[in-house]
């Protein structure tokens, strides 16, 4: 069933959404409880009643109403549904955006502006109108392999080709541009004329990247994790205790229900991700297959970075052998992050991650394989340093399925 599903709690908590979209709800309809993460360690954990541009304000189970600057945080996460996965992407509809957003979303028509598009999960809410210069490709239906996963999105995010690209499920390749999408038939003017295949013999569709454009912004970015999967770059976002309303880097605004927010991560100012800041070096020893270069906020197939069914919003994907290098500039205090094998290795795989500060180990892990549950790295004190190394090291079977994914890896500057 698509949708909400409308049986116990959720019910209450959509009558509480709606109520709240008139302005009239009881704060007690909706009991949504989120650890914040903060730049100092001390975690606060309780009902978020209000987020603003500069702060966030938390209701404890106490009822003490606690504000935090918004600048001191480092992310927020839903502690609802304890043993949240997110659904399998294999077989859903994805678009994917030049800002790194990807939308669980079935497109239902694409004109000279905008791609319009319906929530795959979400059903009762409204259509998503993307600007079409923000679009880098749409995946009809994503693939089950994680390794096909990994080269269809690398395909529709990183392709160079000055033309648009349909390609069929019987594996054709139409390149031309791209004039539309309307009642299930995609319009194509290629060099032998226009061709108008339905949607159903459909499996990609990739945007010519000279024309995209987004402007980059200045301030906080504030990335949303839905439960769907779906990842949303806002660069203004506002909540109250049952909706999060925002404007995407990309363009347009949303309103979403909070309970589907399963992580909202802060970056800009006081916490920067890591894979925000270019390496100094880079090294990558093969063993004996084939040698992966490291892919930012990806595993190192092209994939999204998950570790046990999680998913991050940030990180850097790596295979085993491989060394990188970041000159810091002395300002930073923290590094922090979660390590693991990904989920695309299929439980196979086993690795050894090392964090070193100026050319000394700071932190080292036990031997980690596909099947091991994700390792936070203790905070690691930078204050002063002018070099990070991160360091991911064989164990057994040489480098055979070893995805390794730094997760969710940040410097942090502390108050």
């Amino acid at each position: 069933m698509n949708g909400f599903p409308l049986s116990g709690c959720r019910i209450l908590l959509l009558c509480g959404w709606i109520l709240a979209a008139t302005g009239s709800y009881s704060v007690a309809v909706a009991q949504i409880v989120f650890r914040a993460e903060r730049t100092d360690g001390a975690p606060v954990l309780g009902q978020m009643t209000a987020l603003a541009m500069d702060s966030i304000t938390f209701r404890d189970k106490s009822g003490i109403e606690i504000r935090l600057p918004l600048e001191n945080l480092i992310s927020l996460t839903q502690q609802t549904r304890d043993r949240w996965q997110v659904p399998a992407a294999a077989g859903k509809s994805w678009v994917f955006l030049e800002t790194g957003d990807r939308l669980c979303v079935e497109p239902t028509s694409i004109d000279e502006t905008e791609l319009t598009a319906e929530w795959n999960r979400f059903s009762a809410l409204p259509p998503v109108r993307l600007p079409l210069e923000a679009c880098r490709g749409v995946a009809l239906t994503f693939p089950s392999d994680p390794v096909r996963q990994g080269l269809q999105t690398a395909a529709l995010t990183g392709r160079s080709q000055t033309s648009d690209l349909v390609v069929l499920r019987n594996g054709d390749r139409l390149t031309g541009e791209l004039l539309g999408l309307a009642e299930n038939v995609v319009k194509i003017e290629t060099s032998l004329g226009e061709v108008t295949p339905p949607m159903r013999l459909v499996q990609q569709i990739a945007f010519n990247p000279e024309l995209v454009f987004v402007e980059s912004p200045r301030d906080q970015i504030q990335t949303a994790l839905l439960s769907d999967g779906s990842v949303l770059k806002f660069k203004a976002v506002s909540a109250s205790s049952l909706t999060l309303t925002g404007t995407l880097i990309a363009g347009p605004s949303l309103t979403l229900p909070l309970e589907e927010v399963q992580q909202l991560s802060i970056s800009g100012g006081r916490v920067l991700p890591l894979s925000q800041l270019p390496s100094a070096r880079q090294s990558v020893d093969s063993f004996v297959t084939t040698r992966r270069l490291p892919q930012r906020n990806r595993n190192v197939l092209g994939g999204p970075l998950i570790l046990r069914g999680r998913p991050a919003l940030s990180g850097i994907g790596v295979a085993s052998g491989t060394t990188l290098d970041w000159q810091l500039d002395g300002s930073w205090d923290v590094f922090q992050a979660t390590v693991g094998i990904d989920d695309a290795a299929r439980g196979r795989g086993s690795v050894r991650f090392e964090v070193l500060v100026d050319d000394r180990s700071a932190w080292r892990s036990a031997e980690l394989t596909g099947l091991s549950r994700p390792v936070d790295v203790p905070p690691v004190k930078l204050t002063g340093a002018e070099k990070l190394t991160l360091r991911v090291e064989f164990a057994q079977q040489g480098n055979v399925l070893d995805y390794a994914d730094w997760s969710n890896a940040v410097l942090i500057r502390q108050d």
